[in-house]
């Protein structure tokens, strides 16, 4: 997940350093087909978010994939009517915040599950 927030930066500073005008229309039917598939992910995997590390990080994930769709599409309504990429790469940045925030708190709680283990033992 911490690598894959770090990418959406860099993506994000490049894009503000080369900016283009993404497809809105695009935008907006990826993220929605997206959006429709981790919906159904994220419903089924709803009653594991409270489990074990493992379960909970994959709802994590879930959860954060359905957030940056609905991101995503919020995004493509924005660039359509502004004719700027600006919403897209300020989305962007949003999104790669919430993933590195959620690769802190995984990584965390797993530090605290290993400590325990290590107490127990």
């Amino acid at each position: 997940m911490g690598g894959f927030g770090i990418w959406i930066i860099a993506q994000a500073i490049l894009r503000f350093l080369q900016p283009s005008l993404p497809v809105a229309e695009t935008l907006g039917w990826v993220a929605g087909l997206a959006l429709l598939g981790n919906l159904v992910c994220a419903g089924m995997l709803l009653r594991f978010r409270d489990g074990d590390i493992n379960m909970r990080s994959t709802w994590t994930c879930s959860r954060n994939d359905v957030i940056a769709n609905l991101g995503v599409l919020l995004a493509a309504a924005f660039v359509s009517c502004t004719q700027s990429a600006y919403p897209d790469l300020i989305v962007g940045i949003i999104i790669a915040a919430l993933v590195l925030s959620s690769a802190y708190s995984v990584l965390r709680r797993g530090i605290d599950s290993l400590k325990s283990q290590i107490q127990v033992s």
